[in-house]
């Protein structure tokens, strides 16, 4: 019988894979580091940031697309926010991630992902968030292709 890792297993699982410690909670994962990613939904970002110990040194890269700056600093106090949006042929190295503004520390966390596009403005990182969008609609096109040609014998 096969029982699913507790989270406290999960935890001590990434620890000694990754050698990276593992915060009791939210606020205690602020407090610790002074680089934090934020991943979470337009409509998830205020209950996201609200309430927790933000810093003025801290760099908080946002993936949230659709989210301004100024969303952020609502809540982050004086922390530095850094706009990026990859697309999912990050997997492979190959998405093109634009950042806004252009930071150093961002461009060696996401090079792996592919190549980085600074740009000058948050108004010119919307107009490219634009080229997401496409990027997975096309990708739903060659997967609805793909689909049609299995169900036709190929």
């Amino acid at each position: 019988m096969f029982l699913p890792p507790t989270g406290a297993e999960r935890s001590a699982n990434w620890q000694q894979r990754f050698g990276c410690g593992i915060a009791a909670d939210i606020a205690n994962l602020v407090k610790r580091t002074e680089t934090i990613i934020v991943a979470v939904r337009p409509t998830q970002i205020d209950d996201a940031l609200s309430g927790l110990p933000w810093r003025d040194e801290q760099t908080i890269i946002s993936v949230c697309a659709g989210v301004p700056i100024s969303a952020f600093e609502r809540h982050v106090a004086g922390a530095r926010v850094i706009r990026t949006l990859p697309v999912t042929a990050a997997e492979f190295g190959a998405s093109p991630t634009t950042v806004f503004p252009d930071d150093p520390l961002v461009s060696k966390l996401f090079s792996s992902c592919g190549p980085i596009i600074a740009l000058s403005s948050e108004e010119e990182f919307e107009a490219a968030s634009m080229l997401g969008c496409y990027y997975g609609w096309a990708q739903a096109l060659v997967a609805e292709i793909a689909k049609w040609l299995i169900n036709n014998g190929m």
